[in-house]
């Protein structure tokens, strides 16, 4: 409120104290997360669950840090995320500190050590960024440091308080769930092919398993298989968060499109939601593919926010 910004007005940033975190930090870190995510978007965003699998895969006392006053209270977090020759830069300043320097004081740590990582390795990385569309704070830190805008992306959302649509499956098909150590590999082939566009890096079995599977969130009663004889023809690869059901893949063999098979899927998947008491189905899709965006509208899912994305290089020589 405006008595807590009075106080931090009178705070600089020279008062606040820089450290890595631990995992005792955890539950304040996601408490101040929460703080940015109501500012952001009106609501919670990102679950304990989310921060812990985070920290589970971030070197803290290297690639985390956190600002705190002296009396202890968070007033900033920021982390590294590794993936391949691409780091990603999470910040969040709390709404307290919008105004500050802060922001720009967390993405230069990020920066910095991301150049100590291009300096060891000699190689060039590329630096990712994220922004909720509606933070007029962070493009401009970002773009000051470098940073350019390259795509936006859509977080589509429905409500179950209704029961969906049956699913309409081609001649042929039937649908399974997917069998843990044995599917993996038919799946990660049907995904690579359907996502398959010049620019994209292709990824590996290993890789995919990585962060499809290795993770605290898979459910393999929640992959949904549309199965054609003994072949795996369409996939909706979906986790369960508390309230909600989530799509991270969505993928249909290019022989078996315009039949109606991704359609089906998603009705299933949400009836599926829908029995195990989740109020809503959620998912991203990239904001440059609007055949993708006007399918899910038409399966009555919305636009829920907009987030976009902001890339640099990053050389071990600057």
């Amino acid at each position: 409120g405006k008595k807590a910004q009075d106080m931090h007005s009178q705070v600089t940033l020279d008062e606040l104290i820089f450290h890595n975190p631990t995992m005792e930090d955890l539950e304040r870190t996601q408490a101040l997360i929460t703080r940015c995510d109501v500012r952001d978007y009106g609501e919670p965003d990102t679950s304990l669950e989310d921060l812990t699998g985070d920290w589970k895969q971030i070197d803290l006392a290297r690639n985390a840090w956190l600002a705190a006053t002296t009396a202890g209270e968070l007033a900033g977090y920021a982390a590294l995320k590794r993936w391949r020759n691409e780091i990603e830069c999470v910040l969040y300043v709390d709404p307290a500190w919008d105004g500050t320097d802060l922001g720009r004081a967390l993405l230069g740590r990020c920066l910095a050590r991301g150049h100590e990582i291009a300096r060891q390795e000699s190689a060039e990385l590329v630096a990712r960024a994220y922004a909720a569309h509606t933070n007029q704070r962070m493009p401009e830190i970002l773009q000051d440091a470098g940073f350019s805008p390259v795509k936006y992306h859509f977080q589509m959302g429905i409500e179950l308080d209704a029961p969906p649509p049956a699913p309409v499956w081609p001649q042929g098909v039937t649908v399974r769930t997917a069998v843990a150590g044995q599917d993996e590999p038919a799946i990660h082939a049907l995904v690579e092919a359907a996502f398959a566009r010049p620019g994209r890096m292709a990824t590996t079995l290993d890789e995919w398993k990585g962060w499809m599977v290795h993770t605290y969130l898979y459910d393999p009663t929640l992959w949904f298989l549309a199965v054609a004889g003994e072949t795996i023809v369409g996939v909706c690869l979906s986790i369960p968060y508390l309230t909600e059901g989530w799509v991270r893949q969505l993928a249909v063999d290019k022989g078996w499109r315009r039949k109606g098979l991704g359609r089906a899927l998603l009705h299933h998947a949400f009836g599926v939601f829908r029995e195990r008491g989740y109020e809503q189905a959620g998912l991203v899709v990239d904001g440059k593919n609007p055949d993708a965006q006007a399918f899910y509208q038409r399966v009555g899912m919305t636009c829920v926010r907009q987030h976009d994305e902001y890339a640099r290089t990053i050389s071990g020589r600057s």
